[in-house]
């Protein structure tokens, strides 16, 4: 999927999606962002090696995803960071289109993936009907008065 986000960004403002993508930050500051010049202050610490891990790991899906591509797409590390970045910050579980599937899987949902975070918020992510013509609400517990922001919680929650 990241892959196809670098891809879609790519085409520009021929993609289906590029009023979202369009909408989304050109970099996305998360642990695999951080250059070489800043990441040498958190050498010795355990963030350094999850980062250097993770990083290590996400190319190599990266140098497999590129050896299969036609020979004409050219996306760069940096354009697949970017979609990896957007899916790893912005994804929701797949389970909320289908509670049934059981593997791991995400979605994005533009606008939705928008709201910003606000740790101890009460919001239930909830599903409705069926995975074809479903819909999906945020069902905020706690009362908003006119004129105040919404919040979204990414952190533990139920998702119905």
């Amino acid at each position: 999927m990241a892959l196809f986000l670098a891809q879609q960004k790519k085409l520009g403002n021929e993609s289906f999606y590029a009023p979202y993508l369009n909408m989304l930050p050109d970099k996305i500051m998360i642990g695999l962002c951080i250059d070489e010049n800043d990441i040498r202050y958190l050498e010795n610490t355990t963030l350094y090696h999850s980062i250097q891990e993770r990083k290590q790991n996400v190319s190599n899906e990266f140098q497999k995803l590129i050896e299969d591509l036609p020979e004409n797409t050219d996306i760069t590390w940096e354009e697949f960071l970017w979609g990896y970045s957007v899916l790893s910050s912005r994804s929701f579980p797949y389970s909320l289109i289908d509670p049934n599937y059981d593997g791991p899987s995400e979605v994005l949902f533009p606008l939705l993936d928008a709201l910003n975070h606000k740790p101890n918020t009460h919001i239930t992510w909830m599903r409705n009907g069926d995975p074809e013509t479903g819909s999906l609400s945020f069902v905020i517990g706690n009362e908003i008065e006119a004129g105040e922001q919404i919040w979204n919680n990414y952190g533990a929650k139920v998702c119905l």
